[in-house]
């Protein structure tokens, strides 16, 4: 039933029918009757009707009142009319200031209420279709955002290893299928827009081969960027697969966009997380080719310009160097990785900005994220997440990039040194002997569980803890045994199974080994 709340009804009570027979016979039901602005109100609020009559007396001014306060209270309601003023310009006052309709009080009778009744119900069906499809379309204006978001974020390496498994990102409607990547860029006219809405998100998808996907997202002013997956597995045959869809784009952004433009194309990498480096390569292409190449797809593999390349490039190896020093927990590296990329610094006749700005956002991103396995919960990061890009868009000077990096690098060792004892790695060992005490525990398996080589991760449990993997699993369980013994009335051999040793004689053996009793002495004595 839709909702009524009639306010002055002098004219609707004239109908000399049943009342609320009347309104349910054609879907409506009334659900108050004011006689004043107050008492609408009252009711408007409680009830949220659907339509609202209201009698507009023939002098009175009082119509932007009632009207401004029925769209304040409920936005959504429906205004009709009763008015006996014919005067046209006070109809179309009425309309404008948002009544859906109007009735002559004068003329009014059931069976031209009933052809309204029905008109409205028709309105209102129409009126919540377009709002259903709205908010389809926000839905996807809000997924397409999301999406574009992330997709700039694995451009400028703003996300880890961890963040970039394939669940997560189909979250985002985006799935790699495949392990071949390339990013593909390109830059427009300063006058012209680029229009990065779904649906050229969907006219670019629609021209590669069936089975690769293309992901494009408007990656700063006027330039576009294209991420191609792809599942050739022969690189002698990937130039030629590349090429075809670079040739196929710069086709659609004419046919599209009405410009001629050139694209430039990384080299082919094998993993998500290269994405950002494969960004880095069409941007380094990009600076190489002004004033040097008239044909519109430039490589960034070109051997012309590989002689260009070392000096800039090799600040991107950084990065890596960082996570696997940070990863090692190895503070001589993490000082030498520092010190290395100030050196380097140093001896450069020139830096592109742009690309070291994201080789140091893709750094800080590696710091901070390791504070955070590292268990500084309740630490601040090394620099405010919201704020560590803008900061870095304000150093412009070879002196102020190598400060800023001679801090971050001091505050990272400070921070290591704090944590020595008590890091990510470590709790996560402890953690799964918690949780599988009672099993078979293989260091191999627990190893790739943390991401670690079976060697390492023994080697730093060692300098952590001082005793080794093996003895911290033994003591745990000799621990739970002990629990076991004081507080249950089962049998060793049971208590044996529950702990992780299928045989009893030779928990029996570890056990007097450890605390120089037998079990059942043990259990005696206490």
């Amino acid at each position: 039933m839709l909702k009524v709340i009639v306010v002055a009804d002098e004219a609707i009570t004239r109908i000399g029918i049943s009342y609320s027979v009347f309104w349910e016979k054609y879907g409506y039901t009334i659900v108050g009757n004011a006689s004043n602005q107050e008492e609408m109100i009252t009711l408007i609020k409680s009830d949220q009707p659907d339509f609202i009559f209201v009698e507009f007396k023939c002098k009175n001014n009082e119509e932007i009142d009632v009207i401004h306060n029925i769209k304040v209270n409920s936005p959504q309601s429906e205004i009709i009319a009763f008015t006996s003023n014919h005067d046209l310009s006070h109809i179309k006052k009425l309309l404008n200031l948002g009544v859906l309709d109007y009735i002559d009080k004068k003329s009014f009778e059931p069976n031209l209420l009933i052809r309204k009744l029905t008109y409205y119900k028709e309105v209102l069906a129409k009126k919540n279709t377009e709002l259903l499809k709205d908010n389809k379309e926000i839905n996807n204006s809000i997924l397409f955002a999301a999406q574009s978001q992330i997709l700039k974020e694995l451009l400028f390496g703003r996300r880890s290893g961890e963040e970039l498994n394939q669940g997560i990102l189909k979250l985002y409607g985006i799935t790699f299928p495949h392990h071949n990547f390339v990013v593909l860029m390109t830059k427009f006219p300063d006058n012209k827009k680029l229009y990065n809405k779904p649906d050229t998100q969907h006219y670019f998808q629609s021209i590669v081969e069936r089975g690769t996907v293309l992901y494009t997202c408007d990656s700063s002013l006027n330039e576009m960027c294209f991420i191609y997956n792809f599942r050739e597995d022969s690189h002698d045959w990937h130039e030629d697969i590349v090429k075809e869809i670079a040739e196929k784009i710069l086709h659609n952004i004419k046919k599209h966009f009405g410009v001629n433009t050139n694209i430039f194309i990384s080299s082919l990498h094998e993993d998500i997380e290269d994405i950002s480096v494969a960004y880095l390569q069409c941007c380094r292409a990009m600076k190489m080719n002004r004033g040097i190449s008239s044909h519109p797809i430039i490589y960034f593999d070109e051997k012309e310009k590989r002689k260009y390349l070392n000096q800039n490039i090799s600040l991107g190896k950084y990065v890596n160097d960082l996570a696997y020093a940070l990863k090692e927990l190895d503070e001589v590296k993490v000082k030498y990785v520092f010190s290395s990329m100030i050196n380097e610094i140093h001896e450069m006749n020139y830096i592109e900005l742009g690309q070291l700005k994201y080789t140091l956002s893709a750094i800080v991103y590696v710091m901070n994220h390791y504070t955070e396995r590292a268990g500084n919960q309740g630490e601040e990061s090394l620099i405010d997440a919201k704020d560590t890009y803008n900061y870095l868009e304000q150093l412009e000077s070879k002196h102020d990039i190598i400060t800023f990096i001679q801090h971050i690098g001091h505050q990272l060792v400070v921070m290591m040194n704090n944590n020595s004892g008590s890091n990510f790695y470590i709790r996560k060992m402890k953690d799964y002997v918690k949780n599988h005490y009672f099993q078979k525990v293989d260091m191999k398996v627990v190893a790739n569980d943390i991401g670690l080589t079976t060697s390492y991760m023994s080697t730093l449990f060692k300098k952590c803890t001082g005793q080794t993997y093996k003895e911290y699993l033994i003591h745990y369980r000799l621990e739970k045994g002990k629990e076991l013994l004081l507080n249950t009335t089962m049998q060793v051999a049971e208590i044996s199974q529950l702990v992780g040793y299928d045989n009893e004689h030779y928990f029996s053996k570890i056990f007097k080994k450890k605390m120089g009793v037998t079990p059942t002495e043990y259990r005696n004595h206490n």
